[in-house]
């Protein structure tokens, strides 16, 4: 009995099939591959447009700077702000990082009791925070307002 082994025309079709083979299985993990990465694209994509849909403006601060100054002269930031959003913000804490004309954070304060409800769109908001940094007469500071649901915003503010 003579063996001769794979001839030339089998081996070919075996090579043939396993590539076919390959292919088809490369081509189905990256269709899901694809799918998956397409999804969190479209879920990112849709918190980042409702996150953009919550805002707010400042129509009125004031930085109030005492003689004294710190915690005993009772230094305080008093701001009307507007939901100019398309959207109601939650009920939560309202923070305020008081940042000087060099752009150093001085001060973390969050006032807790200032929102006892949803703040509606196109309604105001009126907060005073107390802080404990001494407000130099004449000198500009920023006020980055942070409310519930990351909404930011910043404004300059020159001590009275």
């Amino acid at each position: 009995m003579n063996c001769k082994g794979v001839t030339p025309i089998i081996a070919t079709v075996l090579l043939l099939m396993m590539t076919v083979a390959a292919a088809g299985a490369a081509y189905m993990w990256m269709n899901s591959l694809q799918a998956t990465i397409q999804r969190q694209v479209e879920d990112t994509a849709g918190g980042v447009t409702g996150a953009t849909q919550l805002m707010f403006d400042f129509k009125y601060k004031k930085c109030n700077a005492t003689e004294t100054g710190g915690v005993y002269g009772h230094n305080e930031i008093e701001l009307i702000i507007e939901n100019t959003g398309q959207g109601n913000i939650h009920d939560g804490p309202v923070s305020l990082v008081l940042v000087d004309s060099e752009g150093s954070d001085l001060e973390f304060v969050e006032n807790k009791n200032v929102m006892s409800g949803d703040f509606n769109v196109d309604t105001f908001l009126s907060v005073n925070f107390n802080v404990t940094t001494d407000l130099v007469l004449g000198e500009e500071y920023t006020l980055r307002i942070s409310l519930p649901g990351n909404v930011v915003g910043s404004q300059f503010c020159v001590a009275r």
